[in-house]
């Protein structure tokens, strides 16, 4: 072994290639939840939340078995300065593929989503990185003062969603009043 080589254990490397694959998994969990979530907007759903960069990780996928592949490899004593290298440009292709597909799949669903009317409400989409953007189908559902409860306003949607509730503007903003009404009698 070469002075500067990293050494794992087969505790460690099992470790690192179980966390990778339950990465891997999540992800097509959660491609398989956005595939679904975009489905609604041929339905005309009162609102959608997307992730425009769900779809571009796919790209990334390939990188993370590239990473349990020198895992495997470093604990079979198998890598190779050339197996390193190679890996390692895949790794680094990997993310101006992921930034150029992410761009471009944004672009793409912003003139699907506007072509069918929908607009972003910022007031109930979240404000962390790979948080959804919360789009609505009528301007008017978007109420500013929904921010302080639009965990349970968006829950409320999905509800309505899922009974097959046409959603009405006077419903959200009923809603919407009983929720903020609850959460100041709970704050106040």
């Amino acid at each position: 072994m070469k002075e500067n080589e990293i050494r794992i254990s087969p505790t460690q490397g099992l470790f690192f290639i179980a966390v990778l694959l339950l990465f891997i998994l999540g992800y097509f969990y959660g491609l398989i939840q956005e595939i679904s979530m975009l489905s609604r907007i041929e339905e005309g759903a009162a609102l959608v939340k997307v992730r425009p960069s769900t779809p571009a990780l796919l790209v990334m996928v390939p990188a993370l078995m590239v990473l349990i592949a020198g895992i495997v490899l470093r604990l079979l004593n198998k890598m190779t300065a050339k197996r390193q290298k190679v890996g390692l440009v895949i790794i680094f292709a990997s993310f101006p593929l992921f930034l150029m597909t992410w761009f471009i799949f944004s672009l793409q669903l912003s003139d699907r989503l506007e072509t069918h009317g929908y607009s972003e409400c910022g007031w109930y989409s979240g404000a962390s990185f790979g948080a959804p953007q919360v789009m609505v189908l009528n301007e008017q559902f978007c109420i500013k003062e929904g921010y302080q409860v639009r965990i349970d306003l968006l829950d409320w949607f999905e509800q309505q969603y899922r009974t097959g509730t046409e959603v009405s503007v006077e419903m959200v903003s009923k809603k919407q009043q009983q929720l903020l009404d609850d959460f100041q009698r709970k704050f106040n």
